[in-house]
């Protein structure tokens, strides 16, 4: 078997494929790699092939364009459809929690010539996301739409907002302004509460600035973005910290099991962190403003 280890928001999937594993997607270099050294903790997923994948519909909770999910108590099978036939293409099949995961691909995922094959990276946008999120409601962790930035001065900013909020155009600026600067991601992070301290990842989901960093940092702060005609921050109380953090996280409010626990995460960061709203221009005054502001606040 060909092993690969998929490493992401300090969650380690080991991958067991038939074949050696190939990605197109230039962000996934730092998460997914051969496995080479022993690797503890790791979630196991067994990757097999078949030319045709059954499919029964029962037992749906969730059903999207291209995928759904159906469940029997904590039994879980995700399903990933052909955009062209809207028949199955992969099939997960996992229990919370999460100690394993069975998944079969269809042929349309290997590439075969006359001497060797490959198979492509099932492990992608959305079914990795939808993997990785329960996977992390067993870790106090969960996605987030943001962008994560660290400064060795400044420690460690997650800057929250939906499509169109300026993630990319900060991560820009910041990029720019902090030659020590790292931009982990500038369109989704992962949050995690580990041993009493507060930290974020970078993933494979980037946005238009293409920022994927494999690595985690300490979280200091959380800004809610929002375009405005000047620069500023407004300290957010607990319950209006909430009503921002909610939009941009990932929580499968389909799942009526999940809903309480990634709640519950919610308000350890609400609690954690302190919570800001950023009304900003884009232009690089901002990073002096956010650099002043918590200075004065006592967070930087």
């Amino acid at each position: 078997m060909n092993q690969f280890l998929y490493s992401i928001g300090g969650i380690k999937f080991l991958l067991d494929c038939p074949y050696p594993l190939e990605t197109s997607e230039a962000a996934y270099s730092e998460f997914l790699q051969p496995k080479k050294i022993r690797a503890a903790d790791t979630i196991p997923i067994s990757i097999s092939i078949a030319e045709n994948i059954p499919y029964q519909r029962q037992d749906v909770i969730v059903d999207s364009e291209s995928w759904e999910i159906q469940k029997q108590n904590l039994d879980y099978r995700l399903i990933q459809r052909s955009s062209k036939t809207s028949d199955p293409i992969a099939v997960a099949d996992f229990t919370i929690p999460m100690h394993g995961i069975s998944f079969t691909c269809s042929e349309i995922f290997i590439n075969r010539t006359h001497r060797s094959a490959v198979i492509h990276n099932p492990m992608m946008y959305p079914l990795d996301q939808i993997l990785i999120t329960y996977a992390l409601s067993m870790h106090k962790g969960m996605i987030v739409h943001g962008a994560g930035v660290y400064d060795e001065h400044m420690g460690g900013m997650v800057f929250c907002g939906r499509s169109g909020a300026g993630k990319t155009t900060i991560s820009r600026i910041i990029d720019r302004a902090l030659p020590n600067g790292c931009i982990l991601s500038d369109d989704r992070v992962i949050l995690r509460y580990e041993n009493t301290h507060c930290f974020f990842y970078g993933t494979p989901w980037p946005g238009e600035g293409r920022y994927a960093v494999n690595t985690g940092k300490p979280l200091k702060i959380l800004l809610f973005l929002k375009h405005g005609k000047e620069t500023s921050l407004r300290k957010l109380p607990p319950g209006e910290s909430l009503d921002q953090l909610l939009p941009v996280a990932t929580i499968p409010w389909y799942d009526k099991d999940m809903i309480r626990i990634f709640l519950d995460t919610c308000d350890v960061f609400i609690r954690e962190i302190p919570c800001y709203e950023l009304t900003f221009i884009p232009e690089d005054t901002v990073l002096e403003v956010i650099r002043d502001t918590l200075a004065n606040l006592g967070v930087g």
